[in-house]
């Protein structure tokens, strides 16, 4: 690697960060190196590591991952810049590559750009033109980590967000666009749907007399079996509360998708009923409420302290939960005025006149006995 620039003043460049390595068998690129980028590496703006060959090159970026971008030469013993080039994305897919050669011919820079290389410098080497040079890749680099966190960002924001807050948030964002103001999230509503609670029989003596790990692990694995079906029929997780699992329904059928989706969960947790969880214990049922109706859907909590918990409220979503306390193992409970709006495929039987709480007069009551909901056409 051979300086042919005038040694020009650092003063006023762009700020560059990263971390390079740099791959030469010439015993003086080091020294260049380190004498044009001294401030920067004084600044610890830049880092560089140092190899003589692409086989020394590989073992450098397993040893450290943090490395944004690669500067190779491609005349090198034991291992070329060529061949090295296709190593690099397996080892840091992350990592952008720029070669740095004399052998300039159109044959080598399209050979290095089909295998990955992100950009060509030509020796003698302008110091001027390899600062750009780097200057442009960093950057890239730096976009490409920014989107990695954001896609991270917002799949950890999923696991804590209810999915229609998300989904208001994105639509926001797009008014926002469109309209060059800013909106808050969506006011309060009124919609039809149906709700369910989805409970684990027992689990409170089961969390009070077994091992956490276990209790966890039972808990985890049935409300991640409850989402993928809720998933499957079109619904939304509202939130999970202790060891039961609220869920609502909208749009299209959504009394029947509800129905549909209760089953599935009771048959699929049917396959774990009754095994062995510990040398005491055994995987429990669960028993499900589901309502239809009117109900209140928004934004409810304490903006004081930052608080708030987009869901559904009222007597629909009351009574379903009260189903829920009611119904043993494997039983799906409903209201009366339910029935009328089920798929033709379910038959109830009428469980009889049940006193719930905040209730004044009895609540007629059926259990839904058939149906096959692995039959259903699931809405994804």
């Amino acid at each position: 690697m051979t300086d042919n620039t005038e040694n020009h003043s650092d003063e006023g460049r762009e700020v560059m960060m990263g971390v390079c390595l740099v791959v030469d068998d010439e015993t003086d690129v080091e020294r260049l190196i380190c004498q044009r980028f001294r401030h920067e590496i004084r600044d610890n703006l830049l880092t560089f590591h140092f190899a003589k060959d692409g086989q020394e090159a590989i073992d450098v970026l397993r040893k450290n991952p943090g490395i944004d971008m690669v500067l190779t030469d491609i005349n090198m013993p034991r291992m070329d810049g060529l061949t090295l080039l296709q190593h690099v994305p397996s080892i840091n897919p992350v990592a952008r590559t720029v070669v740095v050669s004399a052998y300039g011919d159109m044959g080598n820079i399209r050979t290095s750009m089909n295998r990955g290389a992100f950009d060509f410098v030509t020796k003698p080497i302008d110091f001027e033109d390899l600062r750009a040079t780097m200057e442009k890749t960093l950057k890239y680099v730096q976009q490409i980590k920014q989107a990695f966190l954001s896609l991270r960002e917002n799949s950890i924001l999923r696991m804590y967000v209810n999915p229609s807050i998300m989904s208001d948030l994105k639509q926001r964002c797009v008014e926002k666009t469109e309209q060059g103001e800013p909106n808050g999230l969506a006011s309060s509503r009124r919609i039809d749907a149906t709700v369910m609670f989805i409970d684990i029989c027992g689990f409170t003596r089961l969390s009070e007399t077994e091992d956490p790990e276990h209790v966890s692990r039972v808990l985890n694995r049935y409300f991640d079996e409850i989402a993928r079906i809720t998933l499957a029929f079109g619904g939304v997780i509202d939130k999970f509360i202790g060891d039961a699992a609220m869920v609502v329904f909208e749009g299209d059928d959504h009394v029947g998708r509800a129905v549909s989706a209760g089953l599935a969960a009771i048959q699929r947790i049917g396959e774990y009923k009754g095994k062995p969880l510990t040398p005491t214990a055994v995987y429990p049922d669960i028993s499900i409420g589901l309502n239809c109706g009117a109900m209140v859907c928004g934004n409810f909590g304490s903006t004081s302290i930052g608080r708030l918990d987009y869901t559904v409220i009222g007597d629909t979503v009351n009574t379903a939960s009260r189903l829920e306390s009611a119904a043993g193992g494997g039983q799906l409970y409903i209201p009366e005025h339910v029935k009328s709006r089920l798929p033709a495929q379910y038959s109830t039987r009428y469980v009889g006149e049940i006193i719930l709480k905040n209730k004044t007069q009895p609540v007629r009551v059926h259990e839904i006995i058939t149906g096959d909901a692995s039959g259903e056409t699931a809405k994804t």
